[in-house]
């Protein structure tokens, strides 16, 4: 007899092997199962698979060697084998038709399913107490799950804290490498450039040319020579070759010795310096120097100055020490700003070192009715880190806390009292003054056993009666509508 064989996979359910068997078409359907892992089969499951084979008109069996499976389909009258061969010499037992549990719209009935079914029980009969207690477990474990785990608290403490105050001697030097209990600390060095500036009046006065003095000279030719002298041509006194004169005007000589050409001249330069006395001989410049002597018969005049504010050399000194004290005022601020939050800086070592850059605006031998200075110099001065002053305090603090207490966080505070003397070896002694706000020392499991469950109004009432605090704890629930605090002591956050 033909045998359609329908090896099937682990992946395989109740619907894709119903499918498959529907596109058999032959007699016997042999369901093979997997060498390894199992099929997601039900005893129900087989069932209806046999019904859904005779539905079919066809014969089922098993190919498996799950002892389970093995049993449950023979329990259900079918075919099972251990292997392929066995099934195919095999004798299949004949199996009897059942009338079609369908209805006429082709579906299965399922009021003859559930009658066919072992052990199979109404819900109805049930009975009502038992299903009413089953319900309210369920409601209980919902509610119980919703109280432990969705409400949350945050209880905000303001405990009464006392200032612990203490002032110690301390030393400070450049040798000590860490700090002791004794009062001994690493002494530290910071260096800055600082620039400053500033600016007085100009008190003196300085000369300023204005116009150039002029006149007429008179030329001698020394040679025999038609000499021409040029446009342009300088000259100066034999004495004062720094004042020069240019003619304005052009000639030419005779052609005899002792010939004179008078011509216009001008002084290159202005001011007052180039007026000069009639009389005074004047050297010509160039290749007709040796050919040509010159004197001027009357004064040149209208050379003239102007005097205008200039700083002096007095101005100089009095604004640079108007600068330095200036930078010795601010060298103490700046230094500070730049050393790390609680570093703490000894004044009395602060000193001014090289001048780096000096700058006057203007420069020396110009004008200006003010003087600015842009002063740098180098200083330096000596500082103790926060983290030894800490450390220092905060050892010689707890050695004499109170019983009971604990430190607030974040509150202890050192500052330097009086002034520091520099000893013998570049020791440094001064006192410091170290404070911090202590607190009583709650115990978080006993402040939780206090407020589990309560409503906030009981709960901040208990720890006012048990907690110093001073002011009323301060106690929010999310969500804000729920009516107690959590009974999970994770669920409970406390700040203080």
């Amino acid at each position: 007899m033909k045998t359609r064989i329908l090896q099937l996979e682990t992946h395989d359910d109740l619907i894709s092997i119903r499918d498959r068997m529907a596109w058999a078409k032959s007699p016997r359907i042999l369901l093979v199962w997997p060498r390894r892992g199992g099929v997601a089969l039900r005893p129900l499951d087989l069932k209806l698979l046999q019904r859904h084979a005779l539905s079919l008109g066809s014969q089922l069996g098993l190919v498996t060697r799950n002892a389970r499976i093995r049993e449950e389909a023979e329990s259900l009258g079918l075919p099972a084998f251990a292997s392929m061969s066995e099934a195919q010499r095999g004798i299949w037992p004949g199996t009897s038709r059942k009338p079609s549990l369908r209805r006429q719209d082709g579906r299965p009935d399922p009021a003859e399913l559930r009658a066919q079914i072992t052990g199979f029980r109404k819900i109805g009969t049930i009975h009502p107490n038992l299903r009413l207690a089953v319900f309210s477990l369920g409601v209980l474990a919902v509610l119980a799950i919703v109280t432990l785990f969705i409400p949350s608290a945050e209880i905000s403490l303001e405990p009464v804290t006392t200032v612990q105050e203490v002032t110690l001697p301390v030393s400070a030097g450049a040798d000590v490498a860490a700090v002791s209990l004794s009062g001994s600390l690493p002494a530290r060095s910071v260096t800055l450039a600082i620039t400053v500036e500033g600016e007085i009046p100009s008190t003196g006065r300085l000369a300023v040319p204005v116009q150039k003095a002029s006149g007429r000279v008179t030329l001698t030719n020394l040679t025999a020579s038609p000499l021409t002298v040029p446009a342009g041509t300088v000259l100066h006194p034999l004495e004062k070759p720094s004042v020069r004169y240019v003619t304005t005007g052009d000639g030419t000589f005779r052609p005899a010795v002792g010939a004179t050409l008078d011509l216009p001249v001008e002084a290159l330069r202005p001011g007052a310096e180039s007026n000069l006395d009639a009389g005074t001989s004047l050297v010509l410049e160039g290749p007709l120097g040796p050919s040509v002597t010159a004197a001027n018969p009357a004064p040149l005049r209208g050379g003239t100055d102007r005097l205008v504010a200039a700083p002096s050399d007095a101005d100089r000194e009095a604004l640079r020490r108007k600068a330095l004290a200036d930078l010795s005022k601010i060298a103490e601020s700046r230094l500070q700003t730049a050393l790390a939050e609680g570093d703490l800086l000894l004044a009395e070592t602060i000193t001014l070192g090289d001048r780096l850059d000096e700058t006057f605006d203007p420069a020396e031998g110009e004008t200006g009715e003010t003087l600015r200075l842009s002063l740098t110099v180098e200083v330096s001065a000596v500082y103790l880190s926060a983290s030894d002053l800490t450390h220092l305090a905060g050892a010689v603090l707890d050695s004499s806390l109170e019983e009971g207490y604990v430190p607030v966080e974040g509150s202890l505070t050192v500052e330097g009292v009086g002034a520091a003397t520099l000893e013998a070896g570049n020791v440094y002694r001064w006192r410091i003054r170290a404070s911090r706000l202590t607190r009583p020392n709650f115990d978080p499991l006993a402040l939780l056993r206090l407020v589990q469950g309560r409503s906030p109004q009981k709960a901040a009432l208990q720890l006012e009666r048990a907690l110093a605090l001073s002011a009323a704890p301060e106690i929010n629930l999310k969500p804000g509508w729920w009516p107690f605090l959590p009974l999970a002591p994770l669920r409970i956050a406390i700040k203080y």
